[in-house]
């Protein structure tokens, strides 16, 4: 009995291992089996009934696949079967169809109909994904299971969309993306649902059949059964939601494309799937709840009216991509707590300075990339592993602050030891200049990377002389200037509207008889709002002086940054000074 059992299942084994084979397209060494054979340009493996791949023209618009291939069944159609058949149209499924393998059509951008045959009961994970032309489907009576993103990315498919009763389990982000008119009923023996399954695009509403043991729907908003995870939310929900006080978790897409103006999580709230804020275009504030340590990928993706966000105390990572093109996101203060900034975590977002924490151990690749707007780098991470990778686990080089046209200025932290590879490559993007003019590098980094700036800037090292920076700066033809300060010249962020003082302690390289401190409020665009200068005379090298200015903005401008600036009175373009701290009141 155990040597029957034995070779059945090694005969399941190998009979799965060699659908396999043909799903993914590797045919060369089973052409010559009699059970696979071409039909009319689709391959057919006879032994499963399933069509594993297809030789049809690209310019081919109209596709039937028979019920039988010499008097056998057709019963599933695998894996990436017909994948990025660009032209194609329509599609007539026959009855007897089961099963439709993951991507079997995925990326088919023209196809717009598709029958399925009331026999269907599986939809693999992507099998639609990106048919974006894809207006209109009506589900098997039979349909148990629909995939992971199975028709993620069909934003035309809006009408009749009706999930039928037989269905019992769908995947992750299965319609996101699809604009449905009426609102999802979610049947009564569908207990298993992905989260992200309904972020769609429009969704007017959302409700539970009678009898659901494992979900309930409230004023459009769906949770399990017990509310500890809220799941998704209807699009009636516009500026502000108040979260329930069971909830525990918000799920992965929760309020994908909602119109919600300001976000209060509170601090009940643990955990949070990734995507949940996707494109909440009008979203201007967030504060995260205190328990939270982790921000999934994509959480706040191009919420382009983000202003404000208020990080939890505990943070220890920020996910990849997860306030990519925050356009309007200028000033954010990462914890000290955080460890990990994962790859695209802020690309294209509006940051006008950064400060990278002490703890930091790992950067993601294009982190910062595309940040046109942002003007200093402070990096004080001790001992970061990587950095410039674009994935934690795949040693691919992509630079941190890629295409950041307007970076000018970068400020080493006091314990910082190393400057890794790719730190601050890149700053000009593939064909622009660097823009670089200033890197202040104290006298605790001991090694930098060959390869940490860009070959063909055109930026000076400030640093302690006969230090290692002053050694690499000579070795690598880049001008050095010695200084008694390893801080440069800080720029510190205005609010808006009122008198300023600005207190600031200077370190100066020389003597001179006359030490003027120029103080001035800019717009965004660079341009000078506000003038302070102040004469002072005094023995010392180091010392404090408080200035004071006031404005009446004009219609047409705001403060953006304060800027301190040390000169004498005979060489006004060469600074003879160095802030190392200021505070702004």
């Amino acid at each position: 009995m155990s040597k029957r059992i034995f070779v059945f299942f090694v005969s399941v084994i190998m009979t799965f291992s060699i659908i396999s084979t043909y799903a993914t397209g590797d045919y060369e060494d089973v052409l010559e089996n009699d059970d696979l054979i071409w039909y009319n340009d689709l391959q057919f493996f006879k032994p499963s009934g399933a069509i594993v791949g297809s030789r049809i023209e690209s310019f081919v618009e109209q596709l039937e696949i028979p019920a039988e291939i010499e008097g056998v069944k057709v019963t599933a159609i695998e894996d990436r079967a017909f994948r990025g058949c660009e032209f194609l149209q329509s599609v007539k499924l026959p009855s007897g169809l089961v099963r439709i393998g993951e991507s079997a059509f995925k990326d088919c951008e023209f196809l717009y109909e598709i029958n399925l045959p009331d026999s269907l009961t599986y939809i693999d994970d992507w099998a639609f994904s990106g048919c974006v032309g894809l207006a209109h489907v009506e589900f098997s009576h039979n349909l148990i299971h629909i995939g992971e993103r199975a028709f993620s990315g069909c934003k035309r498919l809006c009408e009749e969309f009706v999930l039928p009763d037989s269905l019992q389990s769908v995947g992750e982000f299965a319609f996101s993306g699809i604009t449905p008119i009426d609102p999802i009923r979610i049947p009564a023996n569908l207990t298993d649902i992905g989260e992200g399954a309904f972020a769609c695009k429009r969704l007017t509403g959302i409700e539970v059949a009678t009898g659901n043991p494992a979900y309930v729907a409230e004023n459009g908003i769906l949770f399990n059964k017990d509310k500890t995870i809220l799941l998704a939310c209807a699009e009636n929900w516009k500026d502000t939601y108040e979260i329930p006080s069971t909830v525990t978790r918000i799920g992965s897409g929760a309020f994908e494309y909602r119109y919600l103006t300001e976000m209060t999580i509170p601090n009940h709230v643990t955990e949070m799937g990734e995507s949940v804020f996707v494109a909440c275009s009008k979203l201007e504030s967030v504060i995260l709840p205190s328990a939270l340590t982790e921000i999934e990928g994509g959480t706040f993706i191009r919420c382009t009216s983000l202003e404000q966000v208020e990080f939890p105390k505990n943070l220890t990572r920020i996910g990849s991509a997860a306030f990519s093109s925050c356009s309007s996101l200028k000033k954010i203060t990462i914890p000290e707590t955080v460890s990990i900034i994962r790859e695209n975590a802020f690309r294209r977002a509006g940051l006008r300075e950064i400060t990278i924490p002490s703890g930091v151990t790992g950067i993601g690749g294009g982190a910062f990339s595309g940040c046109d707007a942002l003007r200093k780098v402070n990096f004080n991470a001790e001992n970061c592993e990587f950095v410039g990778i674009l994935d934690e686990w795949e040693n691919v080089e992509f630079p941190v602050f890629e295409g950041c046209s307007a970076l000018t200025e970068i400020i080493i932290g006091e314990n910082v030891r190393s400057i890794p590879e790719f730190a601050f490559a890149g700053l000009g993007g593939y064909n622009g200049d660097s823009p670089l003019e200033r890197v202040v590098i104290p006298e605790s980094v001991t090694a930098i990377a060959d390869n940490a700036f860009d070959e063909d800037g055109n930026f000076t090292i400030y640093g302690s002389a006969d230090s290692y920076a002053q050694q690499y700066a000579e070795r690598n033809s880049i001008p050095f200037v010695a200084v008694t300060s390893d801080k440069i010249l800080p720029s510190v962020y205005a609010t808006k509207g009122r008198n300023y003082t600005v207190t600031a302690n200077i370190d100066f390289m020389r003597e001179v008889s006359d030490k003027r401190v120029f103080t001035a409020l800019y717009d965004e665009d660079g341009g000078i709002m506000a003038v302070d200068c102040q004469t002072i005379t005094v023995p010392q090298r180091k010392v404090e002086v408080v200035l004071n200015f006031y404005t009446e903005f004009g219609p047409s401008a705001s403060p953006d940054h304060v800027g301190v600036f040390i000169w004498d009175g005979e060489d006004k373009f060469n600074p003879v000074g160095y802030v190392y701290s200021t505070a702004v009141y």
